[in-house]
């Protein structure tokens, strides 16, 4: 590795950090975002700068942990990448569960509120002050999690593939530009003159703001659903009314007397306990298939799925090269439902009437579905063998040709049938 190198790959995880923040999974934060600054338009340039500070260390800290927790695991022999977390059923469940909580914190059921001990100035101020700022850093990263940028996937698998302070070094320069914009903002104060003061129409606004993360908690909710079964997921529905329930009854007998109070709640905190450790259970381990070694006539062995109104063979180690063998054009779509930009490429892509009448009129293309939803470590094989650690993902294998080619993350119809030398996208 020459110095060059790693100062390209440090320069594009930081860009790749700068656009994460335009992608759909940061979305329901920067509303948040937002409305923190117009609480501080009428602070002190050291109180909005200080803010800028603790909330980049809060993402990079969380930057930081997300790279020792994988250096941790690949110390182990197992092998992992970007958004690996999400992976684990558990992870979701417990997002969900967050977001559902912040909510409820916004349209006023309750407060967050932090020991005396923590913030000595707490009777002087109307939220947790810098705590607040470290923990928004830390959530905008969990939440830019399930997406890669451009720059960031090729900084990501080079980063995956070097020495653990190496890697943590790009992981650092990733969490800075990630959250450069806000600290920008907060150095350069006399832009928050364009911003409205603080008044009574940021309760309305505060309100509006537990939509987006209310929003995101179905997409939750519905990736936990493809991760486990119908049951779990009913469970986890029932743990998050339970918990919304809980919260509710503390409000209604908070003034009434003490042992009343205590009896009430936790009687209300059974079925929150039972629904939970159902939720959060761990989930059957599914069974995995391999033509490794066989020949390209066992091809037929190999699970088919309609997907998006084509039919789609299910990645297993060997399929591509066994569809290659038989003279097939062949594209692999590495994807997740958690994540949201393979979700709108499918939407955009897949669906569209051109890809579908293409594909379904033309015998010498086949399409190969690698869905890492869960963890699959042939998956994450095939990706390190791309120097890529996240998806999307998108190669085709030409016959005749050594090495797939490689799409852009975001892609179009055009682009799709361009890379399978369709004449109609032309």
């Amino acid at each position: 590795m020459t110095e060059l190198s790693l100062i390209t790959m440090i320069g594009y995880a930081f860009l790749g950090g700068v656009i994460l923040n335009l992608m759909p999974c940061v979305f329901p934060m920067l509303g948040i975002k937002v409305l923190s600054v117009v609480k501080k338009a009428g602070a002190t340039k050291r109180t909005i700068r200080l803010s800028g500070i603790v909330y980049t260390l809060g993402v990079v800290s969380s930057f930081l942990a997300f790279a020792i927790a994988i250096a941790i695991l690949k110390s182990t022999g197992k092998q992992v990448g970007w958004g690996f977390q999400l992976q684990s059923p558990a992870f979701i469940a417990g997002l969900a569960t967050l977001f559902v909580l912040m909510s409820l914190n916004f349209f006023g059921f309750f407060e967050f509120g932090l020991p005396a001990w923590l913030i000595p100035q707490r009777k002087h101020q109307k939220d947790d002050g810098l705590f607040g700022e470290f923990m928004a850093g830390v959530m905008v990263a969990l939440v830019a999690s399930p997406c890669t940028a451009p720059f960031m996937a090729g900084a990501l698998g080079f980063a995956l593939a070097q020495p653990t302070m190496i890697m943590m070094l790009v992981f650092v320069f990733l969490g800075l530009g990630l959250g450069s914009p806000f600290l920008i903002l907060t150095f350069f104060p006399g832009l928050t003159k364009f911003l409205p003061r603080p008044g009574n129409w940021m309760i309305t606004l505060r309100q509006l703001l537990s939509f987006p993360l209310l929003i995101t908690c179905v997409w939750l909710i519905w990736v936990f659903n493809k991760q486990t079964s119908p049951d779990q997921t009913a469970m986890l529905l029932s743990f998050l009314i339970a918990i919304t329930f809980v919260i509710w009854m503390y409000r209604i007998v908070k003034n009434k007397p003490a042992m009343m109070r205590n009896i009430l709640v936790l009687a209300s905190i059974i079925p929150m306990l039972y629904t939970g450790s159902k939720a959060f259970s761990k989930p059957p381990v599914p069974k995995t298939a391999s033509l490794s070694g066989e020949s390209g006539s066992n091809i037929d062995k190999v699970e088919l799925m309609e997907k998006h109104g084509v039919t789609w063979y299910k990645f297993v180690p060997g399929v591509v090269d066994a569809l290659v063998e038989k003279d097939k054009t062949v594209f692999v779509d590495f994807t997740a439902a958690w994540c949201i930009t393979c979700q709108a490429n499918a939407k955009t892509v897949f669906s569209s009437k051109k890809v579908v009448d293409y594909v379904n009129s033309n015998d010498r293309v086949a399409l190969v579905y690698a869905d890492w939803t869960n963890d699959d470590p042939e998956i994450t094989k095939a990706l390190e063998a791309q120097g890529r650690s996240g998806i999307p993902l998108y190669l085709v294998y030409t016959p005749g040709v050594e090495k797939p080619a490689i799409l852009p993350q975001i892609i179009t119809p055009e682009i799709f049938l361009n890379s399978i030398g369709a004449k109609e996208a032309h």
